[in-house]
C-alpha cells in the first residue's frame, strides 16, 4: 500500500481545530478507504508523539471524500487556503450539511457529524 500512496499527489492541506481538508490525487489502484486508514494511522502516531499537539487524542471515525474536475483544482486550493476566514461566517457543520443536501444525499440526523 505504501507504494500506492507514494504515487499520489498532495496539492493542498489545511485545517481548522475540528476538521482538515486535503486536495489529493490518488492512483486508481488505491481505494479511498485504504488511503484514509493509512493517513489516520500514520498521522495519529506522529501527532501523539509531537509536543505541539497535546490535545490530540485521535481522529473521528467519519470522513468524506469527493471527486473534482482538474479544472477546479485552483478554486479548491484557494478554498482550502481561506478556511480560517471562511469559517468565521459559517461553521463546518453548517457548510457540510449544505453541501450534502445540495448534492441530494439523504442525511440521517441521528448520525450526522457524530462519532459512534
Amino acid at each position: 500500500m505504501a507504494s500506492s500512496i507514494a504515487n499520489g499527489k498532495l496539492y493542498r492541506i489545511g485545517g481548522m481545530p475540528d476538521h482538515v481538508h486535503l486536495l489529493v490525487s490518488l492512483p486508481a489502484t488505491l481505494a479511498l478507504a485504504s488511503f484514509v486508514k493509512e493517513l489516520k494511522v500514520s498521522s495519529s502516531k506522529w501527532m501523539k508523539a509531537n509536543p505541539h499537539f497535546p490535545k490530540f487524542t485521535g481522529w473521528s471515525q467519519e470522513y468524506a471524500g469527493f471527486t473534482y474536475s482538474i479544472h477546479d483544482r485552483d478554486k479548491i486550493i484557494n478554498y482550502i487556503k481561506g478556511q480560517k476566514e471562511h469559517h468565521k461566517k459559517m461553521t463546518f457543520a453548517e457548510e457540510y450539511r449544505r453541501f450534502i443536501e445540495a448534492n441530494e444525499v439523504a442525511i440521517d440526523n441521528r448520525f450526522f457529524m457524530k462519532d459512534a
